[in-house]
């Protein structure tokens, strides 16, 4: 009998924060050409455990030109502090895995879902200030973060597969969805392989 030789993905691995794999950028960009998105967005992921918050990305979409970086760089603060200063609120909602807790403020958005040791948050800053999208496109991208984070945390793929799609509006293109991310899953291992 001849010999069993294990063969490893050696191009590809996620930038890991917290334990939990970061939302490649090239995924967050293909959800939001998708999703036809035309300004100047903004996005943060955080992990709220029992005692510490922890964020794991944020990052900004660039469809036109950037005027004042500044104005961006605030918006991107307040985006942050919209998720912390809502995170208590969302820890004493969120009992089970089927409880989101959504909120919106102006061009501001923010859903939290659980977690293994508390709850996840994504926030999104819509430029134009849509009364939809920009809670659509936090939901999308938690989605998207559950998704790649299914093998790290069974109660955050729970919530982000079963119950999120259902709440942000997104269920009727759920599929698309799915064929957007493992698009840019593929193009991120090709990428990295070069």
């Amino acid at each position: 009998m001849g010999k069993i030789v294990k063969f490893e993905l050696s191009g590809f691995s996620f930038d890991k924060i917290g334990g939990y794999n970061k939302l490649p950028p090239i995924i967050v960009g293909k959800l939001f050409e998708a999703g036809r998105g035309n300004e100047n967005d903004l996005y943060v992921i955080k992990h709220y455990s029992g005692k510490e918050a922890e964020e794991i990305t944020r990052g900004y979409l660039q469809v036109k030109n950037i005027e004042n970086s500044k104005q961006l760089r605030e918006r991107q603060l307040e985006l942050t502090e919209m998720l912390d200063e809502n995170a208590k609120e969302a820890v004493s909602y969120i009992t089970s895995a089927s409880k989101v807790f959504c909120k919106k403020e102006d061009n501001y958005n923010v859903l939290y879902v659980i977690c293994k040791d508390g709850v996840m948050g994504c926030g999104w800053y819509d430029t134009v200030n849509t009364d939809k999208k920009g809670l659509m496109f936090a939901g999308q991208l938690m989605y998207g973060f559950g998704f790649i984070n299914a093998g790290e945390d069974e109660k955050l793929w729970e919530a982000t597969y079963h119950y999120l799609p259902y709440e942000v509006e997104m269920c009727e293109e759920i599929e698309d969805v799915d064929k957007v991310i493992i698009e840019g899953l593929k193009e991120a291992v090709l990428n990295n392989k070069q």
